[in-house]
């Protein structure tokens, strides 16, 4: 679901993916902030969401890979140390952004599919979650690209997780660095 419409002052074109008219969105060119206009128009550029392998519903293993910061005691193969880093700063604060509202988009589907289905998602663990700050959505969103990683090559398991946060304060704003990474296991 994406609607598209001109920034209101540069007239730079915005594509506002899983958002809804009236929610919040800031134009890469200018960096204005507006909302997403009732004359926006819908394009279908991602009707196939539904259908990617990403998606909450659809990915497989998702909701059983176990993280941890630990080491797990059943018996594992290693497959790889995996990361991922996000900023709120620069260039990185729109791809920042568009995970965020990719993720709620995902999270608000899958609670959604929950409500009016008899296959309820029983193991989904986002629906109670206060994205209060930046931060928090960064760990959220970071703990998430993991657990697709690890879908994709077939993992059991994330261990030793850890995660670093560098603060930048900047003109009294609080921008950041954030990075988690781990150990991908399958259990033998």
């Amino acid at each position: 679901m994406a609607f598209k419409f001109k920034c209101p002052v540069c007239q730079f074109d915005i594509v506002a993916k899983y958002l809804k008219i009236g929610d919040p969105v800031k134009c890469k060119n200018c960096g204005y902030e507006s909302n997403v206009p009732e004359k926006a128009e819908f394009t279908d550029e991602d009707s196939n969401l539904i259908h990617k392998k990403e998606n909450l519903l659809d990915i497989g293993n998702y909701n059983k890979i176990t993280v941890t910061c630990e080491n797990i005691e059943k018996p594992y193969t290693i497959l790889e140390t995996i990361s991922f880093n996000i900023s709120n700063i620069g260039p990185a604060a729109s791809l920042f952004e568009e995970l965020y509202n990719k993720l709620n988009y995902e999270i608000n589907r899958v609670m959604e599919y929950n409500a009016s289905s008899s296959e309820k998602n029983l193991n989904f663990q986002y629906s109670n979650i206060d994205f209060k700050t930046d931060f928090d959505k960064a760990a959220v969103i970071g703990l998430h690209e993991l657990k697709k990683k690890a879908c994709l090559i077939e993992g059991d398991a994330i261990i030793g997780l850890k995660q670093n946060y560098n603060v930048l304060p900047q003109n009294g704003l609080r921008y950041f660095h954030y990075n988690i990474y781990g150990t991908v296991v399958k259990y033998n």
